[in-house]
């Protein structure tokens, strides 16, 4: 299975470059380790969860809170790379700073280079920005409160050695130093009216037994909710599967566990962008609706933590894609409500994909 953490790339006086990297570990490794990753796991395609998230820009694991991107200079060359700065005082960070750095744009990083080249502002305010954005410990150039910066007692803190053949360095975070919340997912298929649909199991460790090696954990295969005692009871096809496909994510943004309180309507293909591009305009001048459109109800990717049986009705007529996306906001479908004149952005993607439409169980 993957996950992401940093590789040492260079060193320089008082301050040491690293960068992303995808690494392969095993299974039982990331899971006995406690190891994290620095890729989060925002919600799939046009899925919103319980806790109020809205479509998603990607159709995939969604990089949230990514390191952030730095441009360094080297002699008559420049080169871009997502990593991140580890300094051992905050006066060699300054200096590798002025000299090494290039301001890119409107990024938190650029605006710090300049400022400290400028002489606008005293150091003591620069030193206090870099330590309030460590304290957050977001390391996103791209965030208002984050600085791809930490200092090599934090870094030391968050992120352990993985042991490897290769010649560089190679870290991860722990799951406690960098943020608690792992998860894991891999993706699977399944049968659903004669289609194949795209699926995501998951394995969740609850925590419950923190620091131990066999810490309970609760398996989503896309059809039920298993507790397991340790990761040692997933045997056979399921830990093949997770071994060889799986990938490690930090707190997920979106709720990953099943909702019973909700039954699926039907599914709904969505093509790829271009397709639904195209059926945009025309099917927004066709008001009628097929009969399980006529109602509201909620709105997932077929990649969320929701069981599928395998015979829920399918619609696979472009217009019916483009009247459910037109309605829909924040994952709630209502029908006749105010439509939006263009695509979603998280809707266009390089390849189809489905939605499921929701349902609220009645009460007993």
């Amino acid at each position: 299975m993957r996950l992401c953490g940093y590789k040492h790339v260079e060193r320089a006086p008082g301050v040491r470059v690293y960068e992303e990297a995808t690494f392969e570990v095993s299974l039982r490794t990331a899971i006995s380790a406690e190891l994290g990753s620095t890729q989060a796991l925002g919600p799939p395609g046009i899925m919103a969860g319980r806790r109020e998230f809205s479509v998603l820009d990607e159709g995939i694991a969604g990089n949230w809170n990514r390191p952030g991107q730095i441009c360094l200079r080297g002699g008559a060359s420049e080169t871009s790379l997502t990593g991140l700065l580890v300094y051992e005082s905050l006066g060699e960070l300054f200096e590798f700073l002025a000299a090494r750095v290039v301001p890119q744009g409107d990024d938190r990083l650029s605006h710090l280079v300049s400022r400290l080249s400028s002489g606008s502002e005293s150091r003591g305010d620069l030193e206090r920005e870099v330590l309030e954005a460590e304290d957050s410990g977001d390391v996103s150039s791209d965030s208002p409160r984050g600085l791809p910066v930490l200092s090599r007692e934090r870094f030391k803190e968050r992120f352990r050695s993985l042991p490897s053949s290769e010649p560089e360095e190679r870290y991860v975070p722990t799951a406690e130093g960098y943020q608690r919340g792992p998860l894991l997912v891999r993706p699977l298929s399944q049968e659903v009216g004669g289609r194949t649909i795209p699926r995501w199991a998951y394995l969740i460790p609850t925590g419950v037994s923190e620091g131990s090696r066999n810490e309970p954990i609760l398996h989503f295969d896309g059809q039920r909710l298993d507790w397991l005692r340790s990761i040692h009871e997933l045997r056979g096809a399921s830990f093949e599967a997770f071994d060889r496909e799986g990938a490690l994510y930090r707190a997920p943004h979106f709720d990953v566990l099943p909702s019973p309180h909700l039954r699926v309507r039907c599914l709904v293909k969505i093509p790829s962008g271009p397709a639904l591009a195209k059926a945009w305009e025309h099917g927004l001048t066709i008001s009628r609706r097929h009969p399980l459109l006529k109602r509201a109800g909620y709105v997932v990717d077929s990649r969320a933590p929701i069981a599928l049986r395998g015979g829920e009705p399918v619609l696979e007529n472009p217009t019916a894609a483009v009247q459910l996306l037109a309605s829909t906001t924040r994952g709630i479908y209502v029908p006749g409500d105010r439509q939006q004149p263009e695509p979603p952005a998280c809707s266009l993607l390089e390849s189809e994909s489905w939605a499921v439409v929701l349902d609220v169980n009645e009460l007993p």
